[in-house]
């Protein structure tokens, strides 16, 4: 099979990247940073990392809403909510915003490479053949497209790590203050 590129005019990535889920990363990271960095009351930045929090989690807490009210209570979604709401309600609150920016990073990266991944197979059909790439496009538009055996034989295993590290987190995250002294 010989894998030539089509005749494309040029390789676009364009509108590859989620700009509103990008901004909202920053600003919650601006908000976190001014409210460690600024000599302000405590219950102001404590206000302030909520916002933060709010801001970067918004689309996950509702996908999490979403996953309770199909019944699926340990996704991966409700696991990173809950992770973030108690810690932080056990006072870490740096740390709950720090993890939802980080989260929210990686499902950027992950958006990303998935739209390369689609961009750069569709590269590999010229234009004068409509037909394959609506096929093709059809194709990749299915969530199976990405998976592949390997995929399916892991993904349970993964799923199963998830949820050990979110518990593992959960726990060192309630205990760890009980037993030494973080101030």
């Amino acid at each position: 099979m010989d894998l030539k590129p089509g005749k494309v005019k040029k390789h676009s990535s364009a509108g590859i990247f989620n700009y509103s889920v990008i901004i909202r990363v920053v600003l919650a990271a601006a908000l976190l940073i001014l409210a460690n960095k600024l000599s302000i009351d405590a219950l102001i930045a404590s206000l302030m990392l909520i916002v933060g929090a709010l801001t970067v989690g918004f689309d996950i807490i509702l996908a999490a809403v979403n996953e309770v009210i199909n019944k699926k209570f340990f996704s991966y979604v409700v696991l990173v909510v809950l992770s973030a709401i108690i810690v932080f309600c056990i006072g870490c609150h740096n740390e709950a915003v720090l993890f939802l920016i980080v989260y929210q990073l990686f499902t950027i990266l992950l958006d990303y490479i998935k739209k390369r991944a689609n961009a750069s197979a569709s590269y590999y059909i010229s234009d004068d053949r409509e037909d394959d790439k609506e096929i093709l496009a059809a194709i990749l538009a299915q969530p199976e497209a990405s998976k592949t055996t390997a995929a399916e034989k892991l993904e349970p295993i993964l799923d199963l790590f998830t949820k050990a590290a979110a518990l593992v987190g959960v726990i060192y995250a309630v205990f760890m203050p009980l037993v030494s002294d973080i101030s």
